[in-house]
């Protein structure tokens, strides 16, 4: 949220926002077990310490792999949720 606020951009702003508000029931849900919370956060200290470095190739590695896997967990995730049905 802190990066998104940094870009200054309202439109931006306003658009993080809808969206997390629509997502959260399903970022915390896949992310339920400790392992899951431990390596979210794990995710998380490294990009803010490629940040703070000012490491831009490492930091965009690192977005792009914690959003892939954040889209293979909800998948799988919705997947699981219709199989029960």
């Amino acid at each position: 949220m802190l990066i998104v606020a940094a870009a200054g951009s309202e439109v931006l702003s306003d658009l993080h926002e809808k969206l997390l508000m629509r997502m959260r029931r399903i970022r915390f849900a896949c992310t339920n077990d400790a392992d899951g919370w431990k390596s979210a956060l794990e995710e998380h200290e490294e990009m803010l310490s490629a940040l703070k470095n000012r490491n831009v190739e490492h930091l965009t590695s690192l977005l792009t792999a914690h959003m892939d896997r954040g889209w293979m967990r909800v998948r799988d995730f919705v997947k699981l949720e219709y199989e029960q049905r």
